[in-house]
């Protein structure tokens, strides 16, 4: 099989299940049971937290919150007194997931637009706002916002960068007081997600509290599953020993499928530049993305349309609306994402599928 839809969810490598089964044998308890076994497993998630935030270079004020989902820890911000009856600004490329939770919070949200090549088109005097929750790397189109720009245009805002795609990639902005961590999308099998924030921002100083609130009173999350939360930790350490054999691998890998998939009809919806290696994101006039990815895993080749949320779904890519494309046009996109597990050999294997798919389309 290839499998070229990492930003989907990113496969394990085999020793991280290896660390899974032995997590799961050591903290597979209950963390909020009072006994030792119980302790045991909430002072360990309390020290995983801390190495999360030293590996990622942030300062030592940030703390974590764990859940067991990004949509959740989206849920939970927009719950909180810096969105809820606020107004907030984010884009018409966030992730669905984050826009639903906003929206149905905030008292108003603010969507940015974009230019045909991505960027965000920014107000040009300074406009006031409680949060901008945008993302880092867009997982679709693999663009990436400048937050020097967002903090000059928002400067009293609290910054939520959505970095689902990004932590591990590449450095987290100095600019955002929020960050988020998810595990499916750095190769843990056990999923889960931690929200990171700035513990002294005066906005922020209540999060852990709330959070204890959603758990303790309203019901409106799980308990914590230790080893699942633990499995962030070790797959965000091998994510980021990988970090640079990733870069010097992919560069050339998305550089050869940008040329060969063009002498094959299909359109770089983003220019190189403006994209990070390890989304490529195609468009093919006249076809339709979806029918390409069922004939393409026909082949046994795993590829996207767009945001794996939105897979069953019959409207066109938002993220191609936003660039500018008509609704037709919207549903010819198709993302390949890739990591360190993928060969130059695969993205031959996969031309010479494509070409074969695009003769009997």
């Amino acid at each position: 099989m290839i499998y070229f839809d990492h930003a989907a969810g990113m496969m394990p490598p085999e020793g991280l299940y290896l660390r899974y089964f032995d997590l799961v044998r050591e903290f597979g308890t209950n963390s909020e049971a009072g006994h030792l076994l119980g302790r045991r497993a909430r002072q360990a998630l309390e020290h995983s937290g801390e190495r999360v935030v030293q590996m990622l270079g942030l300062n030592a004020r940030f703390g974590v919150l764990w859940f067991g989902g990004a949509a959740e820890a989206f849920q939970f911000v927009a719950s909180t007194p810096l969105v809820k009856n606020r107004r907030v600004v984010s884009s018409y490329l966030e992730h669905p997931a984050l826009r639903a939770a906003l929206s149905g919070s905030a008292e108003s949200v603010s969507l940015l637009k974009c230019d045909a090549q991505g960027a965000l088109i920014l107000p040009e005097t300074p406009v006031k706002a409680s949060l901008v929750a945008i993302h880092q790397l867009q997982s679709e189109l693999g663009t990436m916002p400048d937050f020097s720009a967002l903090r000059a245009a928002f400067p009293d805002a609290v910054i939520a960068a959505d970095t689902i795609q990004s932590v591990g990639k590449m450095a987290l902005p100095q600019e955002a007081s929020i960050v988020f961590c998810s595990g499916g999308k750095l190769g843990s099998p056990a999923g889960g997600a931690a929200l990171i924030y700035d513990r002294e921002h005066p906005a922020l100083r209540d999060f852990e509290a709330l959070r204890a609130a959603w758990r303790k009173e309203r019901y409106m999350i799980d308990k914590l599953y230790a080893p699942e939360l633990f499995m962030i930790e070790t797959a965000l350490e091998l994510k980021l020993k990988q970090q640079k054999l990733e870069k010097f691998q992919l560069d050339p890998l998305n550089r050869f499928l940008r040329e060969s998939c063009a002498a094959l009809g299909a359109v770089a919806t983003i220019p190189a530049e403006k994209a990070h290696d390890s989304i490529l994101h195609l468009h093919f006039p006249g076809k339709q993305g979806a029918i390409l990815v069922r004939m393409l895993s026909d082949a046994d080749i795993m590829a996207s349309a767009g945001s794996a949320c939105a897979s069953e779904s019959d409207q066109p890519s938002p993220a191609m609306l936003a660039l500018g494309f008509s609704r037709e046009e919207a549903y010819s996109g198709l993302r390949l994402s890739f990591s360190l597990a993928n060969k130059m050999n695969e993205a031959e294997r996969f031309v010479t599928a494509l070409g074969e798919v695009l003769r009997r389309y």
